[in-house]
């Protein structure tokens, strides 16, 4: 009974398994195996109405329940993401997941194990950070409070109070938190934006020391409606900051006050994410118009426009891989890679179902992790190969520059044999075409032995389809067709027709070969008649 009692203290959801059991030791009686319970420990697993299993552990004697582990098995709708740096790999570090709920789950396990949770908000939790140091953590919530949390032992070190309450807080929802880059004992802020178009700046070192959480600054009208992001720049300079009002503004850092920089804009719908490059003088912002822009915190001008194809809103957006590309999200599940360079998308990936609200990044010398959570209770974590895919572009294409200048070499020393290879192999019908025109200008007779001696012969089954591929491809226009036709006659010369008639694709290509052959016959007789008449 003290045990049901605790059990049912636990969370307001409704209880609806509990399964006690002891843990058993095997011991050797007699030389026969035998399980012996262990008295000393109870073991409950508990299962509630929210889609988790708690397994609670306690000594008899204490008669005090301890939660161990939480195994979530629905987390509803993922809201933030973020990242506890750690001396731990990529792999495991923990997560801080904001959820449907007024509680913040921490996982330290690859999985959906859940050791850890921050308790203390009285509505659901929108938005959370994650101090650089790894230390402190802080949440905001539709209780229109911030929440400083020691990340250790999971206690709440200080609570601001809403502007009921206190004149320096908060009126509406928190929609986002970000904390200083650069933290020290003497200048560690926390700035926080949200429905009440407030941008406020919260001096952790105070709070830690003991001083009560009140707003250091405030500016009660940063944005002409609700604020829905605020970024700080890698060195404690700026603080960005867009909401739905379309505009992004840069606020300068003096001190522990932010006083307006600038002012951009060029959004058509409103801000929904900002980050700022690790290595230029950049910010990012993603908007509802399905654009991610670059601005200059120089000129504070657009430097360029990454533009989604369908157009779906962008949600969230990184920079990573030392500010040469950007990971997005958006509403349809999507998560995108880009490159800061072309602006084009190098890797799509359709992870999600619905609107993708969370994305976050671990990254080191050799790895990149993108951890996506969406609106449809899912959280996935994908690895970053855009940088070996790069590398292997990069290398075929000065393979097939080495290639070419090969090829240009053979056709200077007129080794017409050693070119034709290198032209196939290289996949290139107009090269291979200018090959063969110049190989027959020099003997046309000599050609055709070698091809249908000599090169046809060696060939594989996949060369073969590709040299009729070209062939048909060079049928279609009246300037090649004689190409097309000497290939032609060399192939029907090398191989019997039950050869040929086994390569991929030969059907097809033979009716586009006799219809444009015939085409070419019809045209040719005309000309020999009009020759005729000329000569009469």
């Amino acid at each position: 009974d003290v045990y049901k009692r605790q059990v049912e203290e636990l969370d307001e959801l409704y209880i609806r398994s509990v399964v006690v059991s002891k843990l058993r030791t095997s011991v050797d009686e007699e030389d026969d195996a035998a399980l012996k319970e262990d008295s000393g420990e109870i073991r409950l697993f508990v299962a509630d109405a929210a889609f988790t299993i708690c397994l609670l552990e306690a000594v008899a004697s204490s008669k005090v329940l301890t939660k161990k582990h939480t195994l979530v098995a629905y987390l509803d709708q993922i809201l933030d993401i973020k990242l506890v740096s750690n001396s731990k790999s990529l792999h495991e570090r923990s997560r801080l997941v904001v959820t449907n709920s007024k509680d913040v789950r921490i996982f330290e396990q690859q999985g959906c194990v859940s050791t850890k949770v921050l308790q203390g908000h009285t509505d659901i939790v929108m938005c959370c950070a994650v101090s650089q140091c790894g230390t402190y953590a802080a949440t905001g919530s539709k209780d229109q409070t911030v929440r400083l949390w020691d990340l250790a032992t999971q206690t709440c070190i200080a609570a601001s109070s809403s502007a009921k309450i206190d004149p320096t807080g908060h009126s509406g929802a928190i929609q986002s938190l970000s904390f200083s880059q650069r933290p020290s004992s003497t200048f560690h802020m926390l700035y926080s934006v949200g429905q009440d178009e407030a941008l406020k700046s919260w001096d952790v070192a105070q709070v830690v020391g003991g001083a009560p959480m009140t707003a250091r600054h405030s500016i009660a009208s940063a944005h002409d409606g609700p604020i829905h992001v605020v970024a700080v720049a890698p060195n404690d300079a700026f603080v960005a900051t867009g909401g739905k009002d379309k505009v992004v503004n840069v606020w300068n850092v003096n001190g522990k006050k932010v006083f307006k920089e600038a002012n951009m804009k060029g959004h058509k719908r409103g801000v929904s994410a900002l980050c700022f490059s690790p290595s230029d003088r950049i910010v990012a912002s993603a908007s509802n118009d399905g654009t991610i822009r670059l601005w200059s915190l120089a000129s504070f001008s657009c430097l360029r426009t990454l533009q989604q194809e369908d157009k779906h809103p962008v949600l969230q957006c990184h920079f990573f891989n030392h500010g040469l590309q950007i990971v997005s999200s958006d509403a349809i599940g999507k998560v995108q890679v880009w490159g800061v360079a072309t602006s084009d998308v190098i890797a799509t990936l359709p992870l999600h179902v619905e609107k993708c609200w969370a994305l976050a990044i671990a990254e080191d010398d050799t790895d990149t992790l993108f951890f996506s959570g969406a609106a449809d209770g899912t959280m996935k974590v994908s690895e970053d190969f855009t940088a070996e895919e790069a590398a292997r572009v990069r290398d075929e294409f000065t393979e097939t520059i080495l290639k070419e200048q090969e090829l240009a070499n053979a056709l200077r020393r007129e080794e017409f044999a050693e070119a034709f290879m290198l032209a196939l192999r290289l996949n290139h019908p107009r090269h291979l075409r200018q090959v063969i025109v110049k190989w027959c200008a020099k003997g046309e007779e000599a050609a055709h032995d070698a091809l249908v001696n000599t090169i046809l012969p060696g060939l594989d089954d996949e060369y073969l389809s590709r040299l009729l591929e070209f062939t048909r491809e060079w049928v279609t226009n009246a300037r090649f067709c004689l190409t097309a036709t000497f290939v032609l006659n060399a192939l029907f010369d090398a191989f019997h027709f039950t050869k040929l008639q086994t390569l991929r694709g030969m059907k097809t290509t033979l009716e586009a070969l006799t219809a444009y052959s015939a085409k070419h016959s019809v045209r040719m007789n005309k000309v020999l008649q009009r020759l005729s008449l000329i000569h009469i």
